[in-house]
């Protein structure tokens, strides 16, 4: 299973080498040492025929990692007095930039310097475990929809079922901005979907939402996902474990499902 990091102040920046990199378990440390009790490969004396369990404790997270910090030059460089920026859009407060790859990130000395050198009071980081999905930098998360971030760890169930249907539940410009295959992305073009009312204007992503509106989107894109597994496949529907977060760089919602019992 993968493992993520989110970090929200309203006024006090992190240097990304001292939550990253730094602490003794630290996410790009976590990649091959995990720190949870109670794991499988912790205690090889109980093991399990749950391989949801087997799944979510699997020891290596080498797939990929990405990073997602929010900035403000973006919003700094205006075009004289105009208060638009070089696309011509008005665009305030902080927005976010990114870095993925699939270089272990200890040997990685791009990541390595963006991160002593780099400091955000609004940051989300990922380390992947891949579930079928090709390792390429574009499935890494935390995926950017303008001033929106998005990440999961656990899985979607059955997803190449749904896939389908749930693309056909997605706005225009959300299924557009989609670029890998991913469970993961496309309940982020879901729930961005939802949040913006599926407008077709790809300028709504750039808009600020209430934490409601934000839970209310979350809420709506999960049921939509269940409602799908249940409609194909009835009684065979496995169950779901989701671990999500999502930010625009004001507030920031981690919420949490799951429907079985382990």
């Amino acid at each position: 299973m993968c493992r993520w990091f989110a970090y929200i102040s309203p006024t006090e920046p992190c240097l990304l080498h001292d939550v990253l990199i730094a602490p003794t378990h630290s996410l790009t440390n976590q990649i091959h040492d995990h720190y949870l009790p109670g794991l499988i490969h912790s205690n090889p004396t109980l093991p399990s025929s749950d391989h949801l369990i087997t799944a979510r404790n699997v020891l290596y997270n080498l797939d990929g990692l990405g990073i997602a910090w929010y900035t403000s030059p973006n919003s700094d460089f205006e075009l004289g007095s105009t208060g638009k920026s070089s696309d011509g859009s008005l665009k305030e407060g902080l927005r976010p930039a990114s870095y993925k790859t699939i270089q272990p990130p200890g040997k990685d000395a791009n990541f390595r310097s963006i991160c002593a050198n780099t400091e955000t009071r609004v940051l989300m980081a990922h380390i992947r475990a891949a579930s079928g999905t090709a390792i390429t930098p574009v499935n890494n998360h935390p995926f950017l929809f303008g001033r929106h971030s998005f990440m999961h760890n656990g899985v979607a169930s059955d997803f190449s079922v749904i896939k389908i249907d749930l693309c056909q539940k997605l706005s225009r410009v959300a299924y557009a901005a989609v670029q890998g295959g991913t469970d993961s992305e496309h309940m982020a073009a879901l729930y961005i979907s939802f949040l913006t009312n599926f407008s077709e204007d790809e300028s709504a992503f750039e808009r600020e939402f209430s934490v409601e509106e934000m839970m209310g989107a979350m809420h709506a894109m999960v049921a939509a996902v269940v409602e799908l597994q249940i409609a194909l496949l009835g009684p065979r529907a496995k169950p779901n474990s989701l671990n999500l977060c999502t930010t625009d760089g004001v507030k920031m919602l981690a919420y949490r499902f799951r429907n079985h019992a382990t």
